[in-house]
């Protein structure tokens, strides 16, 4: 079994520099990995809008990239209650993740680190050639969200020219899956 070896007293100050106990640490990394396809900054933005909505949770955004870096421009300004943590070395990345009582992400390294740390991963599989049996978190409380339904079309995530597979997952349904594992919700 894997597991990571974080010092437990610094994601403990970590949740609380976030808000905790009072409130639940919501981790979104926006950044990708591999052929995952992006999720849209209009999407993410209004993820953020549900979020802020929610008094109880604190949203912390990380990455390490200068595409991480230029989607977080894109989505300025940032909800009141959310941290701009992209960008920062990499002990404090996972620091921060470690520190989530849920994540959302794309098939990333920090999605795999936080199914590594038991953390409750809210999964986009935003193509259809991605497998989140192989690719997805492993041994982790997670769910998996993706629809292709609509599309027919065969699958090159890098260079398809629609943007079903994305279009298709929304942010009520990602609130939905935080709102499982932060709350105990049921899922609609």
């Amino acid at each position: 079994e894997y597991r990571l070896n974080l010092d437990m007293l610094t994601v403990v100050q970590s949740k609380k520099n976030y808000g905790a106990p009072q409130k639940k640490i919501i981790g979104i990394h926006p950044g990708r990995g591999g052929a995952s396809r992006p999720w849209e900054p209009k999407r993410y933005r209004q993820l953020l809008a549900l979020l802020e909505s929610r008094q109880d949770y604190s949203v912390v955004l990380m990455g390490g990239g200068a595409k991480e870096l230029a989607l977080i421009d894109e989505l300025r300004p940032l909800p009141t209650n959310a941290f701009n943590r992209v960008n920062v070395p990499i002990s404090d990345l996972l620091t921060d993740v470690a520190a989530c009582d849920v994540f959302v992400g794309i098939d990333s390294g920090p999605m795999h680190v936080a199914s590594a740390c038991q953390v409750p991963v809210v999964y986009l599989a935003l193509n259809k050639r991605q497998k989140p049996a192989q690719w997805g978190p492993w041994r982790s409380p997670h769910l998996t969200l993706r629809d292709f339904s609509a599309c027919d079309i065969a699958c090159f995530p890098d260079r398809c020219p629609e943007d079903f597979c994305s279009q298709h997952v929304s942010a009520h349904q990602v609130l939905a899956g935080i709102e499982y594992f932060a709350d105990g919700k049921a899922l609609p």
